[in-house]
């Protein structure tokens, strides 16, 4: 039950206890003989009624008040939880989660280099705030771009679920992301919801209230089943990193940080955030909050022993001499200016200048770039030619897809980018596999260098998660002050749509041979493709119609079949949405010989149709009937 609902049936209660006590007195001072007990009734009722008349002075923002108060609401949220099975309550997170930020935390963990980060641990600020020796219950660590915030964020996570969360103490994260393309506000508060009812384990009648509408919650609503979730806990920490990553306008965002760090009603949450120095942030942040710099002193020593050690694991610095790697270490060190990313681009740079001399070596780091833009053309003009398409395609595949899909949590691994790669590089991976230079992990780790992350379990490398190692990488690629020349013309990002299309329909053709698991897979991909179809005009019709033919399970409904439909009909303009898809057919192909793209020959349409009907003639349209599981996406 909600606190409003709970306060007002309270009061409910009183007052009825208040008529009973009136009833009882009245008999009893109108009756000499009155029975016995009459006088009991009247003792015990008003007896109850100066306990519930001391409950509703009882207040959701004071500590110890509130503990009572939810102990006695608690058998409420019990009862709720008795009413669902395992599969309801696992379909009811479900359908809160938008955004699950378990993978950049994994891949910030996996950045993180022991005996760094500590310094925070040390300050006055972080003491009196996870202690809670303050009113302020929010701590805000800001700084400039590339300054590791997102792996100190981490390390702190790290540290509170160590030494803090037992019990009733319990840690959310959430990791802002720029390509999610969005304002993050509902993603946060639904994953911050559905984490509290997985970590207590129990759910709130609002929560279920919500889900069992079928609608999307607006902000209040979310915030009401965030109190109501906080049933139980006595301290939950909640950390957000990257606010600056949050879509503008952010003012709804921070309004709700805001929120969680001042209302009473969230007295109980300890918040944690990072970002950048902007204005709208400090605006909001400053005031509540500890306020601490990641421009610290002790981030140099830190940066140092990055460096150090970075530079000692590397096979690419083994043979340096160790006056050498000092002189590196100090250099980069001091001119990070607290710039972790800083530091690590220009380990990269040096590790592919291949320098010739140790002299080069003490040269290059004299005359190391200053910003982000220069450090970023130097890698870039420093990659081998051999290797420049592979990292074209890489980058541009996954900002394409990231675009593409800014609703969803697009997830891309070593497998398919290495598989795309060959199919648009080679056209098989058998002609893949004949020539000299192989196309595995190793090449396009070594190649992306810092420019891509691979994130994953050493002993499975093709499932790596492969994402752009830093915004500013997307950032300077797309700003104006990306001025590509030579070579380098090939990573503009206006050349994405030229070839990506095709290479995505081709893919959605080539596993049309797959196997029945294979095949499976293959219709949520064809809903990339009918997103590609509908937004490109660099396409190759032949593929476009040879995707179009694709024979379709019978166990797939018929949905999928006037999805796909929808899709030509808008590309080609055909305008008649009755007709079945062998009529389609009949336009698009007229269509495609208008447009020169095909020849109207027999033999030309032969070879355009999927082999199914070459050898057993046209299948049957599948139906809502026909049965099966549905494979949609």
């Amino acid at each position: 039950m909600d606190p409003i609902s709970f306060t007002v049936s309270l009061i409910a209660v009183v007052g009825l206890a208040g008529e009973v006590v009136k009833t009882c007195k009245t008999f009893i001072d109108g009756i000499t003989d009155y029975p016995r007990e009459f006088r009991l009734i009247y003792i015990e009722v008003n007896s109850v009624k100066a306990i519930l008349d001391g409950l509703t002075l009882l207040r959701e923002d004071d500590y110890e008040d509130a503990i009572i108060l939810r102990s006695i609401r608690g058998s409420e949220v019990q009862s709720i939880k008795a009413k669902l099975d395992r599969a309801e309550q696992d379909r009811m997170h479900a359908w809160l989660v938008q955004v699950n930020p378990s993978s950049n935390h994994n891949a910030a963990k996996s950045l993180y280099e022991e005996g760094t980060c500590d310094w925070i641990f040390r300050s006055q600020e972080w003491n009196l705030w996870v202690n809670k020796q303050s009113e302020k219950r929010s701590l805000w660590i800001h700084g400039i771009p590339g300054a590791g915030k997102t792996i100190l964020a981490s390390h702190i996570m790290d540290e509170l679920i160590k030494t803090k969360c037992s019990g009733n103490v319990v840690l959310v994260y959430y990791y802002c992301y720029h390509s999610h393309n969005r304002d993050e506000t509902f993603p946060f508060l639904r994953w911050l919801v559905s984490q509290l009812c997985r970590n207590t384990d129990t759910v709130s009648s609002l929560t279920y209230e919500i889900y069992r509408s079928g609608q999307d919650p607006d902000v209040p609503k979310l915030l009401t089943a965030l109190h109501a979730q906080l049933d139980g806990l006595d301290t939950v920490y909640v950390a957000v990193d990257a606010l600056d990553e949050s879509q503008k306008p952010r003012e709804t965002f921070l309004g709700v940080l805001h929120t969680l760090a001042t209302d009473p009603r969230f007295q109980m949450i300890q918040l944690l955030t990072t970002s950048r120095e902007y204005a709208d942030i400090e605006r909001v942040m400053a005031p509540i909050s500890f306020s601490v710099p990641t421009s610290h002193e002790e981030v140099e020593k830190d940066i140092r022993v990055f460096v150090d050690r970075s530079m000692s694991q590397s096979d690419d610095f083994k043979r340096w001499p160790d006056d050498l790697k000092l002189e590196v270490v100090d250099a980069l060190a001091k001119g990070a200016k607290g710039m972790f990313r800083w530091a690590v681009c220009q380990l990269d740079i040096l590790r592919r200048l291949n320098c010739a001399t140790y002299e080069d070596v003490r040269q290059t780091i004299k005359t190391l770039p200053k910003d982000w833009d220069e450090t970023y053309m130097r890698i870039l003009s420093l990659i081998h030619p051999d290797d420049l398409e592979l990292v074209r395609f890489t980058i541009h595949w996954i900002i394409y897809t990231e675009d593409l899909f800014e609703s969803y949590d697009w997830i891309l691994d070593v497998s398919k980018v290495l598989s795309y790669y060959v199919l648009h590089r080679y056209g098989s991976s058998v002609q893949a596999n004949q020539i000299s230079i192989p196309c595995n992990f190793e090449r396009l780790k070594e190649s992306c260098g810092c420019l891509v992350s691979f994130v994953g379990d050493q002993q499975d490398e093709e499932n790596h998660i492969c994402k752009l190692s830093h915004y500013t990488i997307k950032e300077f690629l797309q700003s104006s002050r990306f001025k590509p020349t030579g070579q380098l013309i090939c990573l503009d990002l206006a050349t994405m749509k030229t070839y990506l299309p095709n290479v995505i329909l081709q893919m959605t053709i080539d596993r049309d041979g797959c196997d029945a698991q294979g095949r499976k897979d293959l219709y949520g991909f064809f809903d990339f493709a009918t997103k590609v179809l509908l937004a490109e005009e660099f396409l190759d019709h032949k593929l476009v119609f040879s995707a179009f033919l694709i024979d379709i399970p019978p166990n797939v409904r018929f949905s999928f079949i006037n999805r796909r439909l929808q899709a030509m009909w808008d590309l080609y303009e055909i305008e008649s949405h009755m007709d079945m898809e062998d009529e389609v057919r009949a336009k698009v192909v007229q269509k495609l010989h208008d447009m020169g793209a095909v020849s109207m020959d027999e033999e030309t349409k032969l070879d355009l149709q999927p082999d199914y009907e070459k050898d057993v003639g046209p299948k049957a349209e599948p139906t809502l009937e026909s049965g099966g599981e549905s494979h949609e996406p």
